[in-house]
C-alpha cells in the first residue's frame, strides 16, 4: 500500500464501497433455471475479450504488458479489463454472501457477476498469452 498512486486508491475505494453495498442490500435471486446462464458469461468473456485485445493491439502497434494495480485504467486497456473483473468478483461475491446472510437462499446473480470477473481475468491471461506468441512468431 505504500507505492500505490491515486488510481489505486480510488480503485481499491470504488471496491470497497460495492462490495459494502452488493453485501448490504443484495440483488434479489433469479430462478434455479436460470444459473446455466453463470457458465455462458465466462465462456463468452474468455473468448470475446482476448480477440478484441489482440485486435486493439494489432491496430495501434504497442506492446501488451500484465497490467499492475497502480496502472491507469483509462489509459491502459489491460488494466481497465482487470479493474472491472476484480469489479464484478467482489460485488458477486458480497452478494451471494449478503443473500446467505440476509435471507438463506444463493443469489445466482451473484454467482453470474463472479464467474464474469473471472472470466474477464482469463481472458486478460488468454490475450497475454496470444500477444507473446505473435510477437515472438515476428522476431523469430
Amino acid at each position: 500500500m505504500k507505492n500505490w498512486n491515486i488510481a489505486a486508491r480510488i480503485k481499491t475505494i470504488v471496491l470497497i464501497i460495492a462490495g459494502i453495498t452488493n453485501g448490504y442490500m443484495p440483488f434479489k435471486p433469479l430462478d434455479q433455471s436460470d444459473v446455466a446462464s453463470a457458465f455462458i458469461f465466462p465462456s463468452i468473456s474468455a473468448i470475446i475479450l482476448p480477440s478484441l485485445m489482440v485486435l486493439i493491439r494489432a491496430s495501434t502497434y504497442t506492446n501488451m504488458s500484465k497490467p499492475k494495480w497502480n496502472d491507469n485504467p483509462f489509459t491502459n486497456r489491460l488494466a481497465f479489463a482487470q479493474f472491472f473483473a476484480y469489479l464484478f468478483i467482489v460485488a458477486g461475491f458480497a452478494m451471494i454472501i449478503g443473500s446467505l446472510i440476509k435471507i438463506q437462499i444463493f443469489n445466482s446473480v451473484g454467482f453470474i457477476a463472479f464467474s464474469f470477473g473471472i472470466g474477464i481475468l482469463l481472458s486478460i491471461l488468454l490475450a497475454l498469452y496470444i500477444s507473446r506468441r505473435s510477437v515472438n512468431k515476428v522476431k523469430g
